[in-house]
């Protein structure tokens, strides 16, 4: 089952995911002092994205009854390449604050995009996996 094309393409999806946020936690941060921004500024970025992905790994359920899972990946791979754009032309350090409200989109709905084939779209089970991937995180 795990060795069809549509699995190993959506198993290279969320490595790729997974690689794009180790490099967000592992060097944004550095970034931004890099660029003169202050403790308080990472702090308000943190805090602006993990509140970002509370919401909206409630809010998914709303949007799963209009968009497929397929549809979840690609807005949330084109998010990051969008956000990356962002981090790599930045020299204004506050303009980071903004920027990590793209993370609302982009890593909730790409999370629980990789939910839905394990969970064959039962919403409990999905709920479910929300509930810990947001306590989790």
């Amino acid at each position: 089952m795990f060795l069809t094309i549509h699995y190993g393409s959506w198993m290279v999806c969320m490595f790729f995911t997974g690689v794009c946020n180790g490099v967000i936690w592992g060097f944004l941060y550095w970034h931004i002092e890099n660029i003169g921004g202050t403790q308080l500024l990472i702090g308000l970025a943190t805090t602006i994205c993990h509140l970002s992905e509370v919401i909206m790994f409630f809010l998914v359920f709303i949007i799963l009854k209009f968009l497929s899972p397929f549809t979840f990946m690609i807005l949330g791979l084109l998010g990051f390449c969008v956000r990356f754009s962002i981090y790599a032309t930045m020299s204004n350090p506050w303009l980071i604050l903004p920027t990590e409200v793209s993370h609302l989109p982009e890593f909730g709905l790409f999370i629980q995009s990789t939910f839905v084939p394990v969970s064959h779209r039962n919403i409990s089970e999905l709920y479910r996996a929300s509930c810990m991937v947001s306590t989790g995180d």
